[in-house]
């Protein structure tokens, strides 16, 4: 969505649109503190604060300090990259390297992407979403570092260190070369001039790489998209298996059921071709999802109803019963790690107590304002950290639970870890049930007893007893109890 939106937004510039940050005074910051790497980006003449996207790339040098004291120093290219982020004060950035180079272990690339995160103030939803990304296993998700930026010696705050959707041996691996593999990006509207669209069965597509495409790759792509999407209109099982890889299509479409991106209505949706198959993904652009969007935008604000499901070519799939007993499967495997992300002391909660120094400095140090509405489809955040993220993690759980009912998770639950009577809560009545059991003082069907309230499958003990009782009080997340076990 934010491409599409780029060209309205030039309309709305001078109501505010895009003054949502201030540097601090002097604009500097010692970096004495050392939480995270850090990136230091010197530009020949002294420009780098005042780039726009239209300059395209300067002369520069970067120092990048991993945590343990290493360095990379090199020359590089240096411009501003995005579409409506690249108008916002603080602007994302695109650098290349004269040769390839490794940064932070993610393999050897030319080109790296420097995320400001600037339309959400949490750094949490990109983050996660390619944490989760990796985790489900969409192919090529890209690698990604929180880190500190100067540009000229200005301190710019938390940015995220990305690598780009690109091909190449640890990026997206595949062959452009002659008729092969390619990349395409799915594009309602936009318009670039270094970029090649066409059209296939009334999808339009930019072509990502190779880049350029000669005329026949382009006839190649064309062709073979139409041929795929004609496939999946069909709804011939083996006909679709046999076009596409439908493993990364159940997970890529999983991933964005969950988090209602905006952008799946417009573009920053990938497919790649390899091997004679279509993929999906590898995903991108995720801090406009979770219900980072305006209300009047009811489709993704809203944490519950069916989203990804009726989208671009994913919607030709999620009308077949095979497709979708597929995507509740692994919905099912997914569900506790889902759960555990909003829960207290979960992923949420841990990024934000291990990132806390460098959050409160991009605000604090570098000046970066958090309540202020950005664009028309973006909520204005929350005035404070806090509340911003209790927003996120109610979003997500009311999400999760809407999609536990619409995949019918119930009718495969066996038990919940930690409720030893098996009555679907979790409280004192269990801890004092596991004594008696441990004490030989009541009988009953101790198996299922045990299963239920065992925290680690190890055996039955007062230990369990111990963490159920730290559990029910609040005090400890990290373990199994209030797990859903399913068949």
């Amino acid at each position: 969505m934010k491409k599409y939106i780029a060209s309205l937004l030039a309309c709305v510039i001078a109501v505010c649109a895009f003054t949502p940050f201030s540097a601090s005074a002097d604009g500097t910051y010692a970096g004495e503190y050392f939480d995270v790497p850090q990136i230091r980006v010197t530009t020949k003449d002294g420009v780098g604060n005042t780039l726009v996207k239209e300059d395209g790339y300067v002369d520069a040098s970067i120092v990048i300090t991993d945590m343990d004291g290493s360095t990379i120093e090199s020359p590089i290219i240096f411009k501003v990259r995005g579409n409506s982020t690249s108008m916002t004060l603080k602007k994302p950035f695109t650098f290349k390297f004269p040769k390839k180079t490794d940064v932070f272990g993610f393999g050897k690339a030319k080109r790296w992407v420097l995320l400001a995160n600037a339309y959400d103030v949490t750094f949490i939803r990109n983050y996660f979403s390619f944490d989760w990304a990796q985790r489900m296993g969409i192919p090529y998700t890209s690698e990604q570092k929180i880190v500190e930026l100067w540009v000229d010696d200005m301190f710019k705050g938390c940015y995220t260190l990305m690598e780009p959707i690109t091909d190449g041996k640890g990026r997206v691996e595949i062959d452009t070369t002659g008729e092969k593999d390619f990349i395409v990006e799915w594009e309602l509207k936009r318009e670039e001039e270094d970029v090649t669209y066409f059209t296939a069965n009334s999808y339009r597509f930019g072509i990502k790489e190779p880049d350029p495409p000669t005329e026949a790759q382009v006839n190649y792509i064309k062709s073979t998209m139409e041929n795929v999407i004609t496939t999946l209109e069909s709804g011939d099982r083996e006909a679709i298996e046999e076009a596409i890889d439908v493993d990364s299509f159940v997970r890529y479409y999983l991933f964005n059921e969950f988090v209602k991106v905006s952008d799946f209505y417009f573009s920053s949706v990938f497919f790649f071709y390899k091997d004679g198959k279509l993929y999906a993904g590898p995903p991108w652009d995720y801090d406009l999802s979770m219900g980072n969007v305006a209300a009047v935008s009811t489709d993704p604000y809203n944490p519950e109803g069916v989203f990804a499901a009726n989208k671009n070519i994913v919607k030709y799939l999620c009308k077949l019963d095979w497709f979708n007993e597929k995507a509740r499967d692994l919905y099912k495997e997914n569900y506790s790690f889902l759960e555990n992300t909003y829960s207290d002391g979960g992923y949420f909660d841990s990024f934000y107590e291990k990132y806390e120094p460098v959050i409160s400095r991009n605000f604090n140090e570098a000046g970066w304002v958090i309540w202020h509405k950005l664009i028309t489809v973006h909520e204005r955040p929350f005035p404070t950290y806090e509340e911003n993220l209790d927003y996120l993690k109610n979003w997500c759980k009311t999400r999760n639970d809407w999609l536990y009912d619409y995949f019918k998770l119930g009718d495969d639950l066996l038990y919940i870890k930690g409720d030893a009577d098996g009555n679907g809560v979790i409280d004192i009545s269990d801890a004092t049930l596991i004594q008696k059991l441990i004490g030989k003082i009541e009988n009953g069907d101790d198996g299922q007893i045990t299963t239920r309230a065992d925290s680690s499958d190890d055996g039955l003990d007062i230990n369990d007893v111990t963490l159920l009782q730290r559990y029910i009080a609040g005090m400890e997340k990290n373990y199994r109890f209030g797990e859903k076990i399913f068949k």
